[in-house]
């Protein structure tokens, strides 16, 4: 079986209208049929979905071979009735071979949807994947993910965890990062990067973000009940969320509940989300200005317009991507950039945190160019609300950790 799925098929309805698209969709099925034997049978399956079934195939590389005709003709530009100018189209197609997985056409047609989709993952027009055992597996426990992930939490399988934030003047923690963790009864604890996209994707996201907010706003109220540890709290905000302005109801109503003083929340925003939604951002981010809490570009300095977001958004603290840091001691342009960026936020009044410290000799070379703010796995991993409130009721650790920073040079 081949399955055949048209790529953005959407946005030729969508730009040149359906009389356009069904015109387009007559001349793939002419093309597809240009590629097969008299044996072949072909259909079309939905709007912009085929199948072709091939019997008497020499294994994959037929198949294979099949697939490239089909491509071939695909890459000819199409032209309509109602567009002089021509229309490139591509597929991403998937192959499912007798025995590999499957023996019934049900089977077969399955599986070979389930290859198409993971060509379609490559993002690349043109794309074939053969169907095997490993892309069933990933496919089923992808599906398993998210039917868990509706579950975990009414389960109340997520926990928080806090990455220290340390002054490198001074060599105190000044500050938190909130990072979610899902531990689950089986696969263990699974870090954020794992499963928020997929949370995303199927529209949990702002049931999580909702409970993160509960959490680490309540977290930052108990550990500072005496008004002797007043760290700042960092959030992070998905692009998905950026400019739905009930995220800072949500993380208003949280500082409301803790009763923190919103200065000291500092909500993190990728330079990427800034510039995908930069229309609707200069909305978003009043918003949360209006909430009180400050702003951060995270991930700055990979952007190709970074210098754009410091004019345009109210944003206070800017975090270096982990990527300069990396090679902040062996390639002197990641150093002058990392130097360059902590210059331009000292002239602009505005934080400066390193993050990705990883060694010392990069904690140290921060320390030479005058870097304020530093976090990463040298200074402190992660770590559950229990080691944290540990960490700063032993005045030993603290003390150890400062001096491991303030005495370098």
């Amino acid at each position: 079986f081949l399955f055949v799925d048209v790529d953005d098929f959407r946005e030729v309805n969508d730009t040149l209208g359906h009389f356009a698209g069904d015109e387009i969709l007559i001349e793939i099925s002419r093309r597809i049929r240009r590629c097969l034997r008299a044996t072949d049978i072909a259909a079309r399956l939905s709007s912009d979905e085929f199948a072709v079934l091939q019997e008497g195939v020499c294994g994959e590389d037929d198949a294979v071979a099949t697939a490239q005709r089909v491509h071939k003709e695909m890459s000819e530009p199409f032209m309509t009735s109602v567009q002089a100018t021509p229309i490139n189209i591509s597929a991403s197609i998937g192959i499912a071979l007798e025995g590999a997985g499957g023996t019934t056409a049900v089977e077969l047609l399955r599986n070979a949807n389930i290859a198409m989709r993971k060509a379609k993952q490559k993002r690349e027009g043109g794309a074939v994947v053969v169907f095997d055992e490993s892309i069933k597996t990933a496919s089923f426990e992808k599906l398993d993910i998210e039917r868990e992930l509706r579950r975990a939490l009414d389960n109340q399988e997520f926990d928080m965890c806090y990455q220290p934030i340390f002054s490198l003047t001074s060599g105190q923690l000044v500050a938190i990062e909130a990072l979610i963790r899902w531990r689950h009864p089986d696969r263990g604890v699974i870090p954020a990067n794992a499963f928020v996209a997929t949370a995303d994707r199927i529209g949990l996201i702002g049931d999580i973000d909702r409970w993160v907010f509960d959490q680490a706003c309540s977290a930052m109220q108990n550990l500072d009940v005496d008004g002797s540890n007043p760290l700042d709290l960092h959030l992070n905000l998905l692009p998905s969320r950026l400019a739905d302005l009930r995220t800072a109801q949500e993380l208003d109503d949280a500082i409301g509940k803790s009763g923190i003083n919103p200065r000291r929340v500092i909500l993190e925003i990728s330079e990427s989300a800034a510039m995908n939604a930069i229309q609707k951002s200069r909305t978003a981010f009043n918003a949360y200005k209006s909430v009180g809490v400050r702003l951060a570009l995270d991930d700055f300095g990979t952007g190709y317009s970074s210098l754009t977001y410091l004019n345009r958004f109210p944003v206070e603290v800017i975090k270096i991507h982990r990527l300069f840091i990396s090679g902040i001691t062996e390639l002197l342009g990641e150093a002058d950039l990392a130097r360059a960026i902590v210059t331009l936020g000292a002239s602009l009044n505005m934080s400066v945190i390193a993050q990705g410290v990883e060694r010392r000799d990069q904690l140290s070379q921060l320390r030479q160019m005058g870097c304020p703010f530093a976090q990463g796995t040298y200074l402190s991993e992660p770590l559950f609300l229990p080691e944290l409130e540990q960490l700063m009721h032993t005045p030993d650790t603290i003390s150890y950790l400062g001096s491991r920073v303030s005495t370098l040079s």
